[in-house]
């Protein structure tokens, strides 16, 4: 179960884009340090987000209802937290959601045809579960995963709707050696700074108290 969803000092698999990005001069990208060094809060919630949100337990019901849900697992010494939608038997779940008259799927076969930031998101959510098991978390050895996508209309937004299990699509995204390689690479110099970012600001607390 997730306990804590502080963003700050933690990177989340859907922080994966930034991480990835070596362009670190944007204001975005600022934006997104700011939030990890925990001097800002990113409140980004709309109607849309929030019935995305809304609809991920029911959607799971409707694949099977045994699904576990919100699993939590934490790499402390990289500062990496990730929250699992669902999984089941080692078999990852991963809900997305999005307006029905804006297409889903790309075609840039470099991600599986997943939108890029999904494709690296699920990427570290899988890297996370082999890991953790590897080191004798009690997990189930991973599987699979899926990118569940599901449309979303204009009534879905407005009422309660039930879920149309036809218009979920299942789909099934590979591991990818490659990018994890370049991920860890990345992902190294800027846990070092958050790591000194959390030791300065328990000095600062020590001198305070």
């Amino acid at each position: 179960m997730i306990e804590n969803k502080d963003r700050k000092y933690w990177f989340g698999a859907s922080d994966t884009k930034y991480v990835m990005n070596e362009n670190h001069s944007t204001a975005t990208w600022q934006g997104f340090w700011a939030e990890k060094c925990g001097v800002a809060v990113k409140d980004s919630e709309t109607i849309y987000t929030a019935t995305g949100t809304a609809f991920e337990h029911p959607i799971l019901d409707a694949v099977d209802k045994d699904i576990n849900k919100d699993r939590q697992i934490i790499l402390e010494e990289k500062r990496i937290r990730v929250n699992y939608d669902g999984d089941k038997d080692g078999i990852i779940f991963e809900v997305k959601t999005h307006k029905a008259e804006n297409d889903f799927m790309t075609k840039n076969a470099t991600y599986q045809f997943l939108p890029k930031h999904i494709y690296g998101q699920v990427q570290v959510q899988m890297y996370v579960w082999k890991e953790a098991f590897e080191r004798g978390m009690v997990l189930e050895k991973f599987d699979k995963l899926y990118v569940l996508e599901y449309p979303l209309y204009e009534a879905d937004f407005v009422e309660e709707t039930d879920i149309d299990f036809k218009r979920i699509k299942f789909h099934k995204v590979k591991y990818d050696k490659c990018f994890i390689k370049e991920y860890k690479k990345k992902l190294e110099p800027l846990t070092e700074e958050l790591l000194q970012v959390i030791r300065d600001g328990e000095k600062t607390e020590e001198h305070i108290f």
